[in-house]
């Protein structure tokens, strides 16, 4: 079953549920969007966001068997630990933001690819 953004449940293409208040449906819509934007905002400040959020999916996926899952969680503790470096760097260089933005970090990997060797 899947909860739609207007606060009603689907099961296999079929509404199951669905509010009767529209009142409740634009409440419903209204947090959706607020979850929507928390999610983006962490999403910028986590450069491991995207790894995380795969071994979650791949947990609920194979009902919280972490054995089934060693492989994301080990992608997510390399990317921490890559970033991790890139920090320091920065910060003993003094180059300001210490973790650069969503849209400068295809260019840093590239010029810190030599820490992921280490």
């Amino acid at each position: 079953m899947e909860k739609t953004s207007d606060g009603s449940y689907v099961k296999d293409g079929k509404v199951v549920w669905e509010p009767k208040s529209e009142k409740i449906k634009e409440s419903c819509k209204n947090r959706a969007e607020e979850f929507d934007l928390r999610r983006q905002t962490i999403d910028d400040a986590n450069p491991c966001f995207e790894e995380g959020q795969m071994a979650l999916e791949c947990l609920k996926k194979n009902m919280y068997n972490k054995a089934k899952c060693s492989l994301e969680f080990e992608n997510t503790r390399a990317c921490k630990k890559f970033w991790f470096k890139v920090k320091r760097n920065r910060m003993l260089n003094g180059i300001h933001p210490f973790l650069p933005d969503k849209e400068e970090r295809e260019e840093v990997k590239k010029q810190y690819a030599h820490l992921l060797e280490d």
